[in-house]
């Protein structure tokens, strides 16, 4: 049936004076039409969104243009050319912003010309908002993927001062208990220690904590891996920050206006810097503390690393004020799900072709690795994974056979484990040695018993 352009017209005005926000993606994943409920909602004007592209990540898009309509895009499943059987889906879109973050449930059509290809999707979203964090019904119609998407989506509008909420992410009690305390202490100006295992994300909190702090954005930073800092690198590191917090205070004096915050000084791993070094920033900190605000990290609490005699007491407490212990992540599995969907996200921002997340066997073996390189391995796996996946003509999600090579016979050795060893119960051995000596002495001394013992 050819339809009139009065027709079309009509159709068009009916979505506009709609009160549910409502829009349409085509197959390049690009909005080619939104209605006013919905540039409404997301607080923009039409031609903001013109010719913007939305990709199926909760993270910031490259272009700020794209960023806008980012928690629109459907999941790749509605946007495949080799359709699995989808072709309508109830999932949320979400709204960035950092006064009123916002969720709404929508429903998703997929749009197919006469041979079945791909023309684009129609989205029409409930006209109330709804709470990410609390909305069971929406999320129970969803997949596993579209349901850690939303919570992805939760977590970073709840937190969208952080530039990026890396190992924040998490639904865990340990997780939301980090984000606590990221958000209490990001504003302070007291020394801050991180710790935890080697791949557990210390420098990437460190500079997250660092990043996110209430200043300009000129804020100065030195940053010093303490590994590679000798005696002479640690001296011209802080001899920057002394001139950096002198060029500050000028200027706060000259533009009383202008609130600019002390420099920042980052020590990367302070429990392996040497000794004629830990000399110079004991020594820096006793006369230029007040001057900078000091974030450092560690494998082991410096405390404890002093009580030992392996670190200067004095210094250790100082840098101690307050202090982050980050876990390995076989202590965190049930944050697992959503770190690695927060790293397949990542990679969408800069793919053309969109992942939804793992399948359940997939994600079933991520969740049963022990990670042993903690949060850092599991990065390096998922994006991989990606790539490889990726290269699968007409995929949208992951599955086991995309895992790379190395990380199947992980998993594989570890599930074939150790030949079972022995339990040696060290005093029955003793008591049988014992034994065998007296015997042996007896044997030596023809039975005399007095000999015996003197032999023993």
């Amino acid at each position: 049936m050819k339809k009139s352009r009065k027709f079309s017209l009509s159709l068009g005005r009916t979505f506009d004076r709609s009160a549910n926000p409502t829009y349409i993606v085509c197959a390049e994943r690009e909005v080619v039409y939104m209605n006013a409920a919905c540039l409404q909602w997301l607080g923009v004007e039409a031609e903001t969104v013109e010719e913007a592209r939305c990709y199926y990540t909760s993270e910031s898009a490259q272009r700020p243009k794209d960023d806008i309509v980012s928690g629109l895009c459907p999941p790749p499943e509605l946007l495949s050319e080799t359709p699995d059987g989808t072709w309508t889906l109830q999932t949320q879109i979400f709204r960035r912003s950092e006064e009123n973050a916002s969720s709404l449930p929508a429903s998703m059509v997929r749009l197919s010309d006469e041979e079945n290809g791909l023309v684009g999707v129609l989205v029409v979203a409930a006209s109330a908002p709804i709470d990410l964090e609390q909305d069971d019904a929406t999320t129970a119609k969803a997949n596993e993927s579209q349901t850690l998407h939303a919570a992805l989506a939760a977590i970073r509008n709840h937190h969208r001062k952080y530039f990026s909420v890396g190992n924040l992410i998490g639904s865990s009690p340990f997780a939301a208990r980090l984000r606590r305390q990221v958000a209490a202490i990001v504003d302070l100006d007291a020394e801050i220690l991180i710790t935890g295992p080697t791949g557990s994300g210390r420098e990437h909190l460190a500079r997250t904590i660092a990043t996110t702090k209430s200043t300009p954005d000129d804020l100065p930073m030195e940053v010093l891996h303490c590994v590679l800092a000798d005696e002479a690198l640690t001296t011209e590191t802080l001899d920057r920050v002394t001139a950096a917090a002198r060029l500050n205070e000028t200027s706060r004096v000259a533009i009383a206006s202008k609130n600019k915050s002390a420099p920042l000084l980052l020590l990367l791993d302070i429990d392996k810097l040497p000794a004629a070094s830990l000399v110079v920033v004991g020594d820096f900190l006793r006369h230029q503390a007040h001057a900078c605000r000091i974030i450092a990290t560690s494998e082991q609490p410096l405390v404890h690393l002093a009580a030992t005699g392996e670190f200067p007491a004095s210094l250790a407490h100082q840098i101690s004020t307050l202090e982050i212990n980050l876990l390995s992540l076989s202590q965190r599995g049930e944050d697992i799900p959503l770190l690695a969907q927060a790293f397949v996200e990542h990679a969408n921002r800069v793919s053309d072709q969109q992942l939804s997340g793992f399948d359940a066997s997939a994600m079933s073996m991520l969740t049963e690795f022990h990670w042993p390189g903690n949060f850092e391995q599991l990065q390096l796996v998922v994006a991989s994974t990606c790539e490889r996946a990726a290269s699968r003509p007409g995929a949208t999600s992951i599955k086991t056979n995309d895992f790379p090579d190395s990380f199947r016979h992980a998993i594989k050795a570890a599930r074939i484990g150790r030949p079972e060893e022995a339990i040696i119960d060290l005093q029955q051995w003793l008591d049988e040695l014992e034994k065998e000596l007296i015997q042996r002495a007896l044997g030596q001394a023809g039975g005399n018993k007095t000999k015996a013992a003197q032999l023993l």
